[in-house]
This record gives structure tokens, sequence and C-alpha cells, in this order.
């Protein structure tokens, strides 16, 4: 495996629940903008795993201005993503990108390997405080693959969903093939936009409900 830094050892040991204090004196961290925490699981794994790595690192580095990548196990990655300066787009722009990135993650091990990989994303935290938490929600949502039969990316809505929901759903509330052909040729695509809002009130209020 690769050499890792020491402060790479110690966020780590935090996500996975080790000492706190560890995450404290991450100098280089402040808590301004937001955060998400992302685990991705892998069903196979290259040789010291850089292969797979090097991928997830050549896509989100596209998408995403500040990352950290960790190898948490031969077939567990943690992904951390910082908004700092973009949190005043609003969350419903990040939250677009984020889907994206993951999506096109997705199908480029579909695509090259012939990997399928599931991929957990957290609800937005603000602290490191937080970090272990949002790992934890990645995690379990990640395991929502056991339900589905492809590897795909789950949000924290789909947590809400009863198994029919899960395995007949797509990995978003709305078609964004939709949403930005109506964007690039000016059709009205506000429709599109209020179905998938719709959707998720739908899955709250039954959550709710349950």
């Amino acid at each position: 495996a690769l050499k890792m830094k020491a402060q790479e050892v110690a966020l780590i040991a935090g996500l996975r629940g080790g000492c706190d204090t560890k995450l404290e004196h991450q100098a280089s961290f402040h808590d301004s903008g937001e955060q998400i925490i992302a685990c991705i699981q892998v069903s196979t794994t290259d040789e010291a795993g850089t292969f797979t790595e090097h991928m997830i690192r050549q896509v989100m580095e596209r998408h995403f201005s500040e990352i950290i990548l960790l190898p948490m196990s031969p077939k567990e990655y943690a992904l951390m993503l910082f908004f700092r300066q973009e949190a005043s787009q609003g969350r419903h722009s990040i939250r677009q990108r984020v889907a994206e990135g993951m999506d096109l993650l997705v199908s480029h091990f579909k695509q090259y390997v012939n990997q399928s990989i599931s991929i957990g994303v957290s609800d937005f935290i603000q602290s490191r405080q937080a970090w272990r938490t949002a790992y934890e929600q990645a995690q379990q949502l990640a395991e929502l693959r056991f339900f589905t039969k492809e590897g795909r990316v789950f949000f924290p809505e789909h947590a809400r969903m009863n198994l029919l929901q899960l395995q007949s759903c797509s990995t978003e509330v709305w078609d964004r093939k939709v949403l930005l052909r109506c964007l690039e040729t000016g059709q009205p695509w506000q429709a599109e936009l209020d179905k998938g809002f719709a959707y998720w009130q739908s899955q709250q209020a039954m959550a709710v409900r349950d």
C-alpha cells in the first residue's frame, strides 16, 4: 500500500472512531464552509490499491477543488469534499454537482474495469466533530447495494425508502439529462425540478409516518 502521511493516518483513525482529539489537531482544516463525506466500496481491488485510488482521484479532482481520499480498507475509501467559497451557491447546486461527479465515477469503473462500485453520500456537515458520524452514515448508505442489483450512488433520502422503492428508483429522484436538455434548449425546466422536490417531500412524509 502507499505510504500514508501522519495527517491521513490521524484522519482515518478519527473516521473509524479512534481518539477524537486527533481530528482536533488538524491545523490545516477549519470549520468555515460545509463538507460532505462519501464512502466508496469496490468489489475487487488491484495490487496495492493504486489504480483504484488513481481512478477515484482522476474523476473527483475534475469536479471538486478540494478533496481528501482515504483508504479505509482494501475495498473501501472515504472521500471528503470541502465546500468553502462554493457554499454561497447553495446546497442544491452543490448537491447536483456531487451527484454528477459520483455518477461519473460509477460509470468509469463500469466502463473501464467492468466493476460495480457502491457509493454512499452523507448529509452536509459544518464541523470536524461531525466527520465520524457522517462517515458512518455514508458507510450505511453504501451498503444499501445489498438490496439492489447494481452498484450505484445512494443519498440520505434512499435510506427512507422501502425495499421495492429502492430497487425500482433511479440514482436520482429526477432525470438530470432531461433537466439539462431543457436548460440548454431554453425549454421550461421548472416542472422537472419541481417533480424531484415533490418526490423528496413525499419520501420525507412517508418516513415521518413510519
